[in-house]
């Protein structure tokens, strides 16, 4: 079996009280991804919870990815999956 895996940074506030969010994207997927795509889903996300833009990204870019950030002392990890 093949798997490619991607590897990327991206922000985004909270919004709740405002606070930028560092959050850190992993994609393994047999299918090729292009790295456009995948830097243009996360640059649309400017605002909002870390578990719908799991979500989201998870319907627009497949594969199994985790997502992790540290909000409030917290670390949050989402764990999704499509084919």
């Amino acid at each position: 079996m093949y798997r490619n895996i991607y590897e990327h940074s991206f922000s985004a506030k909270c919004p709740v009280n405002g606070d930028m969010i560092d959050y850190d994207l992993t994609i393994e997927s047999s299918e090729m991804i292009e790295v456009e795509k995948i830097v243009d889903a996360t640059d649309d996300l400017k605002e909002g919870y870390h578990e719908i833009f799991a979500d989201q990204l998870a319907e627009l870019l497949g594969g199994f990815q985790i997502i992790t950030a540290h909000h409030h002392g917290v670390h949050i990890k989402t764990m999704r999956e499509r084919s």
